[in-house]
């Protein structure tokens, strides 16, 4: 099917700490819209600060879904968000409003508006420490796209070729039809801002109180390898209590550099992905929401035939 005969979907879409939450509620807020989030780890409930979830103040009584959704203890796969994320798309719809995608998770943003290839139920597998790069050797275009520290879908990955002897980048080859008409937009930084927002953000959060966020998470038995305690920012500052640093500012300022670095790296990878991955509308941000609306009403509104027009 050809995107161009679906309804078009408003995406919001960039890198961390790119300031997609408050284009999104502004959109919204335009556009008699409600924001449905697509960022894997903001689903889980009592990671607020680390997953920089919008404070009830921010979101102006935007309504927002997919948000504290789950708990972390309770895994989440794309295509399971993907199913949960179309229901409340087609329920926004039906009401007479405007779903506006947000969110960073580059994967489960192509689940929800393409489709997942049909993948094999595998049995889950342990891995040795080599994995990832027996995975480089078995899968090299998965192990291209995954962080050797990602040991989850690398994980996974071996799993669906050791149980099918097919590289699961074939299995991502194989498209379904699309769901939607993805129309991504998100604000164009140049890097050295964009390093200056995502250090701030990281003093930000522990000013806010992750570290003890990060501690009470760890009290109610989340392991510390465990999946959402792998995400950046919660990663580091379980080294950072498992080491039994003090709160001194020398210390407090490593773990920012720490975390601002982990971020850097993650920022990158976003780029590339959204790059080749979608077809996005990148605006300075200088123009302020407005640009965007204008852009929307005139493009999508009234019938234009694709997001690169």
């Amino acid at each position: 099917m050809d995107t161009k005969d679906l309804t078009p979907l408003l995406c919001v879409v960039g890198p961390t700490a790119s300031g997609k939450t408050g284009l999104a509620i502004s959109l919204a807020g335009r556009l008699n819209g409600e924001v449905v989030s697509c960022d894997s780890m903001q689903i889980y409930k009592g990671m607020d600060i680390g997953t920089a979830k919008p404070a009830p103040e921010e979101t102006r009584g935007i309504p927002h879904h997919m948000i504290d959704c789950a708990s972390p203890f309770e895994p989440w796969s794309a295509g399971f968000y993907a199913r949960e994320s179309r229901r409340c798309i087609e329920d926004i719809r039906a009401r007479g409003r405007v779903p506006i995608v947000c969110g960073g998770t580059g994967l489960w943003l192509r689940a929800l508006t393409q489709g997942l290839s049909d993948m094999p139920d595998c049995p889950q597998r342990e891995h040795g420490p080599d994995a990832y790069e027996r995975l480089r050797r078995v899968d090299p275009a998965t192990a291209a796209r995954l962080s050797p520290g990602d040991r989850q879908r690398i994980g996974r990955a071996l799993d669906v070729y050791d149980a099918t002897g097919v590289p699961l980048s074939e299995f991502h080859q194989r498209k379904p039809a699309p769901r939607y008409r993805a129309v991504c937009v998100g604000w164009q930084w140049e890097r050295e801002v964009l390093e200056k927002r995502i250090r701030a953000r990281a003093a930000d959060m522990l000013a806010r109180g992750l570290i003890a966020e990060t501690r009470a998470l760890l009290d109610v038995g989340l392991a510390p390898d465990c999946a959402p305690l792998r995400a950046i920012g919660y990663r580091e500052t379980v080294a950072f209590l498992q080491n039994n640093e003090k709160q001194t500012p020398d210390a407090l300022a490593r773990l920012t550099d720490e975390i601002a670095i982990g971020t850097r790296q993650y920022a990158k990878r976003q780029r590339t992905w959204f790059a080749h991955q979608t077809e996005t509308v990148w605006f300075d941000p200088g123009g302020g929401p407005e640009a965007i609306i204008n852009w929307w009403h005139g493009s999508f509104e009234k019938g234009a035939v694709s997001a690169a027009d």
